[in-house]
């Protein structure tokens, strides 16, 4: 990459800082999110859109502030339930001895904490996330805000230097196989 392209992506974060306020990135936000995700478009266009009680629902959980973290689309419905009890009865239906005890997540954290040695996992896990889509997602934005958030208001660099390491070892690391099934080849 020339170093003129260098400087103008460089040049985006002080234009995004410069020239808008909240309001702005909310909006700038909200439609790339629609842009990138057909359930959020779903969700706006025919469930909230539509339904006074769902647009009632979603005010009552921005209001109380409360954690929405791990939730989907569906549980800003009224029909969720259907939705978690299928959901339940899979899971009682699938043997935890399949993985020694542990669900399949657990199985994937202890993976990825391997590959990431000494380096802080969730900056292994934001650099890899970010490598692998290669553009800002959701989940990106997401992640990235709150690794922010970590480090900024304490002034703390510790995570800084953390995701410096992560993005020097994947430089080094190329995957083998899926996601996760498989050897990672150190170059």
């Amino acid at each position: 990459m020339k170093a003129e392209a260098v400087a103008a992506n460089d040049e985006s974060v002080f234009r995004c800082l410069a020239e808008n306020d909240d309001e702005s990135a909310a909006a700038a936000i909200l439609i790339q999110l629609c842009r990138q995700s057909s359930a959020l478009r779903h969700w706006l266009w025919e469930d909230f859109g539509r339904n006074a009680k769902v647009r009632s629902k979603f005010a009552r959980i921005v209001r109380d502030g409360s954690s929405f973290v791990g939730a989907n689309f569906a549980d800003l419905t009224d029909d969720s339930a259907g939705l978690r009890e299928e959901q339940r009865r899979l899971r009682a239906a699938v043997s935890p001895a399949l993985y020694g005890g542990l669900v399949w997540s657990e199985i994937a954290t202890l993976i990825r904490q391997h590959q990431a040695g000494t380096v802080d996992l969730g900056a292994f896990l934001l650099a890899e996330a970010w490598q692998q889509t290669g553009k800002t997602s959701p989940l990106m934005l997401w992640a990235g805000a709150e690794f922010l958030d970590r480090v900024i208001p304490s002034g703390r660099r510790r995570l800084l230097k953390h995701l410096d390491r992560a993005l020097a070892l994947l430089k080094r690391i190329r995957p083998v196989g899926d996601l996760l099934g498989g050897e990672a080849e150190i170059r």
